[in-house]
């Protein structure tokens, strides 16, 4: 099975929700926009967006503010427990990697 289309962006799309709701912060695309810093365009990011809001791993909201609509957009709880068994099993991959890394140089070390 292939990854989805602009899983990278899709990920950094989440992280970036994830992190606003962990230090108290709304996060609209237009602020994603801003820290992409130029890196994704705005049609790209709201592509995005949708697409993880059809997936059910974000959820939107429509204000009306001073500085006009603002779509406000938070993570699931599909997303937090997604995001937390890919983090889980990420690292337990990357410890093993350093182990065996380890465990190769400790032999290298007693052949010199």
């Amino acid at each position: 099975m292939e990854p989805p289309h602009r899983s990278r962006e899709a990920l950094w799309v989440g992280l970036e929700v994830i992190q606003a709701e962990l230090r108290g912060e709304s996060v609209a695309i237009r602020d994603l926009v801003i820290r992409a810093e130029g890196l994704l365009s705005a049609p790209t990011l709201s592509r995005v967006v949708s697409e993880l809001e059809q997936g059910g791993l974000l959820v939107s909201q429509l204000i009306s503010s001073e500085q006009g609509r603002l779509k406000l957009l938070r993570p699931t709880q599909r997303a937090r427990d997604l995001l937390t068994a890919r983090a889980d099993a990420a690292l337990s991959e990357f410890t093993g990697i350093i182990r065996q890394g380890e465990a190769g140089r400790t032999l290298n070390l007693g052949e010199a």
